[in-house]
């Protein structure tokens, strides 16, 4: 994939689960917390790809595939699946703060169906990837004064990938033309 050159391994990283962690992608609806996903998921951060990449990725094009007009290069229209699965995750996010987005959200209010449909196509994607990848870490359990049974210690390492080094590298996207 064109994105390939972008990646860099961040080594292991402890990422930590715990329940009352704080973090910039959680927590009540702020001006805040939208700047972090928009950051991560800003319109699908739209970039173009040359003929040559489209073939080496394993696609073949065909006349439904969108492209820039040809003042703009003629390339056809990409993102990284990454940017679409936090877009994914975001919108599950988002649909765990009810009435604050539907009541705000252009697509929502439009089309509660349409919505829910596609919320239904992330749940379904973001199962796939995550079935996909089938995650090994192992997760320990701690016995936690108050509780009967032991609880998950979700602060485990993971071999990660660099994201900011994606998308500095995604940061080339050429945003559609008007």
């Amino acid at each position: 994939a064109p994105a390939n050159e972008a990646i860099e391994s961040k080594g292991i990283v402890r990422l930590n689960g715990s329940w009352d962690r704080p973090s910039a992608y959680r927590g009540s609806p702020s001006p805040d917390l939208e700047a972090a996903w928009d950051r991560v998921t800003a319109d699908g951060r739209l970039m173009s790809m040359t003929l040559e990449e489209l073939l080496k990725i394993g696609e073949e094009p065909a006349p439904f595939m969108a492209r820039y007009p040809e003042e703009y290069g003629g390339d056809y229209v990409a993102t990284v699946e990454v940017i679409h699965q936090l877009h994914c995750i975001n919108m599950v996010r988002q649909s765990g703060w009810g009435d604050h987005y539907t009541a705000t959200d252009a697509d929502f209010i439009k089309s509660p169906d349409k919505w829910r449909i596609h919320l239904d196509h992330c749940v379904e994607l973001l199962r796939q990837i995550i079935m996909c990848h089938s995650d090994v870490t192992m997760v320990t359990y701690d016995w936690v004064e108050g509780l009967d049974v032991p609880y998950p210690n979700f602060n485990i390492p993971h071999q990660c990938r660099d994201l900011e080094k994606i998308l500095d590298w995604d940061n080339v996207a050429l945003p559609l033309p008007p």
